[in-house]
């Protein structure tokens, strides 16, 4: 494996660790401090994460504001960690950015149903099972 490579991975792997303490921790005060029976925390990291994602990007178009390891840290390793919806909102930012509304549509559509749908049977499998 290239030098590259493993440094690649170690930026996404110590971005993904503060993004996942970060995900835990924002989760907890909130889940702490606002109690309902709404997955708030979970909300609430999720646009969050959108936010922070959607800053990076749009610096990142704006040329050499940051470095190509800084951008990996920060997507795929923070972003990553933080939350994969932001991700997930990003490419389809882009397939409408595209005029690609229909595909946009459609990811959203079987991310959301083929999401819950798996959850369901990996549920139901382990239940089976034991």
């Amino acid at each position: 494996m290239s030098t590259q490579i493993l440094t690649n991975m170690f930026l996404v792997a110590i971005g993904s660790g503060f993004g996942g303490a970060s995900r835990y921790g924002l989760g907890k005060i909130v889940q702490d401090n606002v109690p309902t029976g709404f997955p708030l925390n979970t909300l609430s990291v999720n646009v969050l994460g959108c936010l922070i994602l959607g800053i990076v990007y749009a610096l990142l178009e704006k040329g050499t504001v940051m470095s190509d390891n800084m951008r990996l840290f920060l997507t795929a390793g923070f972003c990553g960690g933080f939350t994969t919806f932001s991700t997930f909102m990003y490419e389809n930012h882009m397939l409408l950015s595209d005029n690609r509304g229909w595909w946009c549509i459609f990811y959203m559509l079987l991310s959301i149903a083929g999401g819950f749908l798996f959850l369901y049977l990996g549920y139901k499998l382990i239940n089976s099972i034991f």
